[in-house]
């Protein structure tokens, strides 16, 4: 078998275990066979761990340990710990903030900026600023005409008008869990197959349109929802938090575009930190609405709304189950795990998605994705 060598995976590393050495990647070794160690069990059970309980993953290859994002190797210890940033006070103030992310801009040293244009606060907040400081940007998203996404879809249309040659693409036309035949080769089993066709299709037009940098707002949850008491005992984990590096890795990087989080920014994490010591949970992001309305759209500053995406992901997933079938199959005829057998794929099969509580949902993605990632391989 032929792995391409020549994929990219920075955001993903591995220590080999008998001589406590880091390798960038294992694409020789996967072409040699090391597929076939690969534990399925141990990677089921690693998906299962909370957030705060990254670095307790296990190693699904029996000699290699996966280093991800939020993660890093402690040589000395021989074991993981979390890759944890924590936040440093500073004075605050609206024009201290204005200069904060005009900085951070001009950094990137874009010759165009491409932004995510999602309807919500979070990437909101980052387009009121390049307007407010006169940056051109770029502006594309993925919109739905279903009654639950009305905001989300009248902001989008509004705030395309900030930027240049925006577009909007219908989320319809690129429904969640399709095409999961054509996954791009990857290192180990990964969550990107589930919106990875919306995902594709959002960097190839930014990349027609001249864009080599994109920002998210991917962070915006954990800096402005969770109160802040002070910042003694207060941490993020920016790599599992506030970037996806496999997105950026598969998607982006391949058309030559930087994929960056603007709340991944140290400068901005501190800012925003410092502002709200002293602010209560606020699931509905009131205080940011409130403290940044100078550069928002009333629909952003002054009403607060929530959509979910879970009925476009189950109906996505239930359309995709043909497909899905054909891949454990290909999985079981690859492995011959008992968890691939005839007899259980049956059974995932015949459950009823609509029910799924939380964990179900996760426990049957990640049976996917060892099917999606066997498959990638083997193309």
């Amino acid at each position: 078998m032929n792995m391409q060598e020549d994929i990219k995976q920075t955001s993903l590393s591995f220590i080999d275990l008998r001589y406590n050495s880091k390798k960038d990647n294992i694409w020789t070794e996967l072409s040699a066979g090391l597929w076939k160690d690969f534990n399925i069990d141990t990677y089921l059970s690693n998906n299962l761990l909370l957030p705060n309980q990254k670095h307790l993953s296990k190693p699904v290859f029996t000699n290699l340990l996966q280093i991800e994002s939020g993660v890093k190797y402690d040589e000395n210890a021989k074991r993981c710990v979390l890759d944890t940033y924590a936040p440093k006070f500073i004075e605050t103030s609206f024009d201290k903030f204005l200069e904060l992310a005009e900085n951070f801009f001009k950094s990137l040293n874009a010759k165009r900026i491409g932004v995510h244009l999602s309807g919500g606060l979070d990437s909101g907040i980052i387009i009121g600023l390049l307007h407010y400081l006169n940056i051109p940007f770029v502006p594309i998203g993925l919109y739905s005409d279903t009654f639950e996404f009305r905001t989300e879809r009248t902001i989008q249309e509004k705030l395309i008008n900030w930027g240049e040659d925006g577009l909007m693409l219908s989320m319809e036309d690129y429904p969640f869990y399709s095409n999961l035949l054509n996954i791009p080769k990857h290192q180990i089993p990964c969550g990107i197959f589930k919106g990875y066709v919306g995902s594709h299709a959002l960097a190839k037009a930014f990349r027609d349109r001249g864009c080599d940098v994109v920002l998210s707002g991917q962070g915006g949850d954990s800096l402005f929802v969770e109160g802040i008491t002070d910042l003694n005992n207060l941490s993020f984990n920016i790599g599992d938090e506030f970037e996806n590096g496999e997105e950026s890795d598969l998607i982006y990087k391949p058309l030559d575009i930087k994929l960056i989080s603007f709340y991944s920014n140290t400068a901005i994490i501190d800012f925003i930190s410092s502002a709200r010591v002293g602010q209560n949970d606020d699931p509905l992001k009131l205080w940011a609405r409130k403290w940044l309305k100078n550069i928002l759209i009333p629909e952003l500053s002054q009403y607060a709304y929530f959509a979910d995406f879970f009925g476009l992901t189950l109906w996505g997933l239930n359309q995709s189950l043909p497909q899905i079938a054909d891949l454990f199959e290909e999985t079981y005829f690859l492995t011959k795990s008992p968890i691939f057998s005839p007899r259980n794929v049956k059974r995932y099969l015949h459950q009823d998605l609509f029910s799924f509580e939380h964990k179900e949902y996760i426990s049957f993605c990640s049976l996917i994705s060892v099917a999606v990632w066997y498959h990638s391989l083997m193309q």
